[in-house]
């Protein structure tokens, strides 16, 4: 086993601590032959953290194809030290191929130290924080390398992770200087690109509401809420739903509501107790059909039982509590339900808040 270990040229913490106690984080990365933990091979794992007020590294590196074990025990006996791992799709991939490497190892008689601690600490997966926001990151993908490129993040690495499998071999076969510079610049660029991305633990700020309504503006239009957040994002969000459309820069936010204006209707959950006029295009409760004609009644339906109101309406994010509110639809089939504008506090918060809540996302 070989082993690099350094100091990066970089001591920002990128607000860290707003989410963890920098002391407890450790950023890791691993380097295999193949996805299938069964019949491929480990060959480096590269980890870093922060310490004296600056990030260090250290990378470890099956250099003879014999040090798999070895390198796998030394990781686990370092992460001892700590208690929240942070990852880029760590929890699809390298988290299940390390365990199920320690099972491999374990079921040869070869005990690894703190393989429990692997499975107990905490993961943080930044793929699985951003992946909700994906359609409004304007990015092809969330492949590691365009995340890196969306944020300015500067590769000298020309090799995909891919690539590297073929150089690794060779290396095997004929050890070379330039291949193992190669090898080992991938994964430093992976853990030294980590740093910077720690930026997108603030995207948590969105579904964990760290942020205050600045002012609330009403146009005939539509209602514009002014967000500040607590952490700035390090990408622009874009998102427009059914229900506003939402933009995000750093650490300032616009969420703008439509509000509609023209008839909606209230389909009434007991429509079995009406009955419906089909010229008048009304209900009437069962207790006073019995003084209406037979020929000009009927019996209501789901799809026709329904009360019309005419006004300007706010459309509701689904799974939007809304108790003491009657919902409104075009049609019965309409997914899209609508709050009439004049029974909410269009000037308090905390309906607000809540109305974020279920339509940031």
């Amino acid at each position: 086993m070989k082993q690099w270990q350094g100091d990066f040229d970089q001591h920002s913490l990128y607000q860290l601590e707003h989410w963890f106690p920098p002391s407890e984080v450790l950023l890791f990365d691993i380097e295999t032959t193949g996805f299938s933990p069964k019949n491929t091979m480990l060959y480096l794992i590269g980890y870093c953290f922060y310490q004296n007020g600056g990030w260090k590294y250290q990378m470890l590196f099956n250099d003879d194809g014999r040090s798999e074990y070895q390198i796998l025990d030394t990781f686990l006996h370092t992460i001892s030290s700590y208690r929240i791992l942070i990852h880029y799709n760590g929890d699809g991939f390298d988290l299940p191929y390390l365990i199920e490497k320690c099972s491999q190892y374990e079921r040869l008689g070869l005990p690894l130290s703190g393989r429990e601690r692997l499975t107990s600490m905490e993961s943080v997966d930044l793929y699985k924080i951003i992946r909700p926001y994906r359609k409004g990151l304007n990015l092809p993908d969330l492949k590691l390398t365009s995340v890196e490129a969306s944020m300015h993040l500067k590769r000298t690495d020309p090799f995909s992770g891919g690539e590297l499998i073929r150089v690794y071999r060779d290396y095997l076969q004929h050890p070379r200087t330039v291949s193992e510079e190669q090898l080992r610049l991938h994964n430093y660029e992976d853990i030294a690109a980590m740093i910077p991305m720690l930026q997108l633990l603030h995207f948590q700020v969105l579904s964990m509401q760290h942020y205050k309504i600045t002012n609330i503006e009403q146009t005939q239009q539509n209602i514009r809420l002014l967000l500040h957040l607590e952490c700035p994002l390090p990408l622009p969000y874009n998102h427009v739903t059914p229900v506003l459309e939402f933009q995000a820069d750093q650490e300032q936010a616009v969420a703008v509501i439509p509000v509609l204006q023209g008839e909606m209707k209230h389909f009434l959950a007991d429509w079995k107790n009406y009955y419906y006029l089909p010229v008048e295009d009304r209900v009437i409760h069962k207790s006073v059909a019995a003084y209406v004609d037979p020929a000009h009644r009927e019996k209501a339906t789901r799809q026709n039982c329904f009360l019309k109101k005419e006004g300007r309406f706010l459309p509701c994010p689904k799974g939007l509590p809304c108790p003491d509110i009657h919902l409104f639809q075009r049609e019965y089939k309409d997914a899209l339900q609508f709050a009439d504008l004049a029974s909410i506090k269009t000037d308090w918060p905390g309906f607000w808040m809540e109305y974020l809540k279920y339509g940031i996302i």
